[in-house]
């Protein structure tokens, strides 16, 4: 119903379609691959289109260079376990897991600056962590979230420019079981967790 200054109808207007790019995902059907492993795969990122890290519960890595058709072993530390929730930047790649430093498990957030060579256990936590989010921010650090389980639910925010895994406060306490993290893409305004509740056995 809109006219022209003179009073007339404006004729219909002219629609088309364009592809600026082709969509990220063309073919929706999935199908298995062959595992590079036995052991249970726990986590999976990439760092881009073509290079990404799996973890496993038994503390391996695996590399693909060729967008997830392959994977090679890259990481194993018979003290590693439990790693979970990989995420990559470059040839930096950070997982959640536990590590056994003599007699005593260590838990906390490991991380690699050699795509995955090597770990270091940058942070430790008194809980297992076992999620993990974690995005680049506007200055090109990185930044995320972590949560886990020990007396209670816990969760953690991590800032790589500080090297800091501060935690959180308002996380509920009592018969919790974190399942969930992620960190909004400004790395600046809101982070969500979420959680399960369940009754403790007598």
């Amino acid at each position: 119903n809109l006219l022209t200054t003179s009073g007339a109808a404006i004729g219909l207007p002219r629609t088309f379609s364009v592809r600026t790019e082709n969509p990220p995902v063309s073919d929706l059907s999935w199908h298995f691959l062959e595992s590079p492993t036995n052991d249970l795969v726990t986590g999976i990122g990439f760092a881009d289109p073509t290079t990404g890290y799996a973890v496993t519960d038994g503390g391996s890595v695996y590399r693909s260079t060729d967008g997830g058709k392959t994977f090679i072993p890259r990481y194993k530390d018979l003290s590693t376990t439990s790693l979970a929730d990989v995420r990559a930047f470059g040839d930096t790649v950070y997982t959640v897991g536990a590590r056994n430093i003599g007699s005593t498990t260590h838990f906390g957030l490991l991380r690699s600056i050699d795509a995955g060579v090597t770990f270091d256990l940058t942070n430790e936590t008194t809980p297992l962590l076992y999620r993990n989010a974690m995005r680049r921010a506007p200055d090109g650090s990185v930044v995320g979230v972590a949560g886990g389980l020990f007396d209670k639910s816990y969760v953690f925010r991590y800032e790589s420019r500080t090297g800091t895994l501060t935690q959180s406060a308002g996380i509920p306490g009592g018969n919790y079981l974190t399942t969930g993290v992620d960190i909004s893409p400004t790395t600046t305004q809101n982070a969500v967790a979420t959680f399960l509740g369940f009754p403790f056995t007598p």
